[in-house]
């Protein structure tokens, strides 16, 4: 028998309809494969700018740290090579404090007053030759008997350093060294700057017997060109006091930062 049109037409309407679903769910399917792998793919790039970010500031830790301690061992190399010179230059001018303390001619002039002695070693052309800006002569009973500053540049004699005068007063720290009349050597901040400073005994030349006094000889530092070239050639050379107010800040830091003796 033939089928009427409608029972024909019905049929393949239904025949159609699954074609359809199966057309609509495969869409389904790739939109969320699409999306799935758009989060995975951002979710990697993520990780992989997380990774590289740990990576960049791992390096640039690792750099800042290895600087620092390049920097620090330099400081520390210049810094220890520059003290080591001051010491050298120091221990050349007690040596030849040493030799005016320990001499027969001294022993004798700390009690006499002698002016022959006076006139050949105490002028300001003799102590700009052995380049002693002050000399001090102090008296085991009578205390300071002769004291003389002078300008090493220009061979004249000149006023004494304020706070020298002030350190030897009775109590202050050169009255104290002298009266103990033992050997001390270093550097010695003022008003005025920096000296070599020595205090030496006074003994006759064989350095046998009681010290008479003792002696103290003073030398401004070298100006900034001299120790420039002396001490650190082609660098800058300044000098501070640790305790000193107007400390640079990098300076101040690196002394806390350093192994090294104060000075």
């Amino acid at each position: 028998a033939t089928l009427a049109p409608g029972l024909s037409s019905g049929r393949q309407f239904r025949s159609s309809t699954p074609i359809m679903s199966k057309s609509r769910g495969s869409g389904i399917a790739s939109a969320r494969s699409g999306h799935l792998a758009r989060k995975v793919t951002f979710s990697a790039s993520a990780i992989l700018f997380a990774l590289l970010g740990c990576v960049y500031l791992l390096s640039w830790l690792l750099m800042h740290f290895s600087v620092n301690k390049l920097e620090r061992d330099f400081m520390r190399s210049e810094s220890g090579q520059t003290i080591a010179a001051l010491q050298l230059l120091c221990d050349q001018f007690a040596s030849s404090a040493e030799r005016w303390a320990a001499w027969d001619d001294t022993y004798r002039f700390i009690e006499t007053r002698s002016a022959d002695y006076a006139r050949a070693n105490l002028l300001p052309e003799a102590l700009a030759s052995a380049r002693f800006g002050t000399v001090v002569f102090y008296h085991r009973t009578q205390g300071i008997i002769s004291q003389t500053a002078v300008d090493l540049e220009r061979a004249v004699e000149t006023p004494l350093d304020p706070s020298l005068i002030e350190a030897l007063q009775p109590g202050g720290p050169l009255q104290k060294g002298l009266a103990a009349a033992q050997p001390r050597a270093g550097l010695l901040t003022t008003s005025r700057g920096a000296y070599f400073a020595a205090i030496r005994p006074i003994l006759p030349s064989n350095r046998k017997g009681e010290p008479r006094g003792a002696m103290l000889v003073a030398r401004p530092l070298p100006n900034a060109d001299v120790c420039r070239s002396a001490l650190s050639p082609g660098g800058d050379f300044q000098l501070w006091h640790r305790s000193d107010s107007h400390l640079p800040t990098d300076v101040r830091e690196f002394l806390n930062n350093a192994d090294l003796d104060p000075v």
